[in-house]
């Protein structure tokens, strides 16, 4: 802006909001900024996870006070380690799922209201992956999914097309029941069982060994586990509990 009293000019430079004039920029309704996908357990194969749509997402935190429609929405952080997986889009018409590229405020990639999103997890992996941040986008503009043309800036609140507020978009992927592992029968002296003894009819009930094993989905070795005796399938008509007992908590024979 220049003001000149004929003699004198004073130029001041102004920042104007962007976006369109008479647009109101999108808000996420109630406050809410975090939402998340169904659970998947780990090691769950990607041919097997569905995907859900932008809208049935973020349609109910969509709020719009000139009753724009949700056009879709703009990512602007994807931070997920490969190790934890890979968040994946499918746009509308396409049957070939790809991974969200690296993305940030000022390259935002659009996804439409129609495209849908899945997390597919690494390897052995459980836990929250790193979320995905998005912002919300009114129907004032044209979008198509991928990145904004060369040149072309996201509005931002104000007059904006994007909603000022963020919304995370995370999932969990619960842990996946393993067998134990490590088995092993230890001697009372905790070195492994040389030998059985062999049982007669009048011995006296005494300890002898114990079995002890890993719990992997546990944080402690023997936790969660519990002992039985059963036949070897080499010889299935020897029933070790005819001669033998274990302690299904303890594993002490």
């Amino acid at each position: 802006v220049a003001v000149s009293n004929g003699s004198t000019e004073i130029a001041q430079l102004l920042t104007l909001p962007s976006g369109k004039p008479g647009n109101s920029a999108p808000t996420v309704a109630g406050g809410s900024d975090g939402i998340f996908l169904p659970s998947l357990e780990e090691n769950t194969a990607a041919s097997a996870i569905a995907g859900s749509s932008v809208e049935s997402l973020v349609g109910g935190l969509f709020s719009d006070a000139n009753l724009d429609a949700l056009a879709g929405v703009a990512l602007v952080a994807t931070s997920a380690p490969s190790a934890q997986g890979v968040w994946q889009y499918l746009q509308e018409g396409s049957s070939s799922w790809n991974a969200i590229p690296v993305v940030s405020d000022d390259t935002p990639f659009i996804l439409l209201s129609s495209d849908q999103v899945r997390f597919v997890p690494g390897v052995d992996f459980n836990g929250s992956p790193s979320p995905l941040s998005l912002r919300l986008l009114d129907s004032s503009e044209i979008f198509s999914t991928g990145f904004l043309p060369e040149g072309q800036v996201l509005s931002v609140g104000g007059f904006g097309v994007a909603s000022e507020g963020i919304v995370t978009l995370g999932t969990v992927i619960t842990e996946q029941d393993r067998a134990p592992e490590n088995l092993q029968i230890l001697g009372l002296d905790g070195s492994p069982l040389q030998g059985i003894p062999v049982p007669t009819v009048d011995a006296p009930a005494e300890a002898f060994a114990t079995v002890v094993a890993t719990d992997p989905n546990a944080s402690s070795d023997q936790a969660g586990l519990t002992y039985a005796l059963v036949a070897n399938p080499a010889d299935p008509s020897f029933d070790p509990n005819a001669y033998f007992a274990i302690d299904s908590v303890t594993g002490v024979i």
